[in-house]
């Protein structure tokens, strides 16, 4: 198959571009990307890491859902973002998508994180989707592919308005995000 045979020389000069710095990574990755759709390789490709497998809940048993909410995050250089929140009687859902900076870059997330409003104590993290729990880790084959996962923690308080969400010991420290 002609997909198969270029995502195979792609994937090569990648680990050869890795190992030895050579021109545009980015590029290179977008086009690996590509070839793994076109190869019908959605298995084992990128689109495990960009939350095809990942099934979205129904939102209608959440009080109120926010994309892409307003935050502070002045630690995190990864250019990890916050997609959405939502909130319900049962659980707080905060969705993050990341992008990875190297080859065979491993995520997880610490048992310790925590959520915090600003009508409450801490909360604790109950779930993820998409992202192993330290100390295993998610590997992200390629420098600049994204990860999207989930976070679940205990559900906020009906009249929170924003709140913190904190992973001790990590960048991962966003501020202010509003929630309703």
């Amino acid at each position: 198959m002609e997909g198969e045979d270029a995502l195979d020389k792609y994937e090569e000069v990648a680990k050869l571009n890795c190992n030895y710095g050579y021109t545009d990574q980015q590029q290179i990755s977008r086009k690996i990307t590509a070839l793994y759709e076109k190869a019908g390789r959605t298995e084992e490709g990128p689109s495990i890491l960009n939350n095809a497998k990942t099934i979205l809940p129904d939102y209608s048993k959440y009080r109120y859902v926010r994309e892409n909410p307003v935050y502070v995050n002045k630690k995190d250089a990864t250019g990890t973002k916050i997609v959405r929140v939502a909130c319900s009687n049962t659980e707080t859902r905060l969705e993050i998508e990341g992008e990875a900076n190297m080859v065979n870059g491993g995520w997880n997330i610490k048992g310790q994180a925590y959520i915090k409003g600003n009508k409450g104590g801490k909360l604790k993290l109950v779930g993820a989707e998409n992202i192993a729990m330290a100390p295993a880790t998610t590997v992200i084959p390629w420098p600049f592919q994204k990860l999207r996962f989930a976070l679940i923690f205990e559900p906020l308080p009906e009249e929170a308005s924003e709140f913190e969400f904190i992973e001790p010991s990590s960048s991962w420290q966003f501020k202010k995000i509003k929630c309703k």
